[in-house]
């Protein structure tokens, strides 16, 4: 069985006002029911949760955000870099640095915000010498694409020859559109 989780669920346009407020440097997701996740720092720093509630959006600071603790051996091996949450809350895909390897792999994991954490985490890919990163669910929540060195891919990978879109320039940012057939994604020539 897949680890992607299944929902559907858009942001709601106040809760990306707000984001654009946060305090942060990392990238964020948001949810339409006014939850936020963000990363404090990228590679450095943490996963951070927040609920938005009845916020004066001058004065973001009043969101109290709360760390998502991952696996301590997790996190003592692996730096964080970009994330999305699936559209009900509970599932999250990132891109992990190993520290030793210097590889970047795709990670799910689901969110458990009563208790503060980050669990079940599972590897979705695994080679040697990659840089995978960019990870965003479909909007279904059945299948990720991500940026795969500089090409793009789509997970699970027995459903598609990946890459599913090579370039001789480099391709970032890639996302589902909201009918699960396209994607679209940024292209950087040198």
């Amino acid at each position: 069985m897949s680890p992607i989780a299944q929902s559907r669920r858009k942001p709601h346009i106040l809760t990306w006002i707000v984001l654009a407020l946060l305090p942060y440097t990392g990238t964020s997701s948001a949810q339409d029911d006014g939850k936020v996740l963000f990363l404090s720092e990228y590679l450095t720093g943490n996963y951070y949760f927040a609920e938005l509630g009845d916020v004066d959006v001058a004065n973001p600071a009043m969101l109290r955000p709360r760390k998502l603790r991952l696996p301590g051996r997790f996190r003592a091996q692996t730096q964080l870099g970009n994330h999305d949450v699936s559209y009900d809350g509970t599932r999250i895909v990132f891109a992990g640095r190993h520290t030793r390897t210097g590889d970047w792999d795709i990670y799910v994991g689901a969110i458990d915000i009563d208790k503060g954490r980050i669990g079940n985490i599972e590897k979705l890919t695994e080679r040697a010498d990659s840089r995978d990163e960019d990870p965003r669910f479909s909007w279904d929540g059945s299948q990720v694409v991500y940026k795969c060195n500089n090409d793009i891919c789509i997970y699970p990978d027995e459903l598609y020859g990946n890459p599913v879109v090579t370039s001789d320039c480099e391709l970032w940012a890639p996302s589902f559109d909201s009918s699960g057939f396209a994607i679209s994604y940024g292209e950087r020539c040198n």
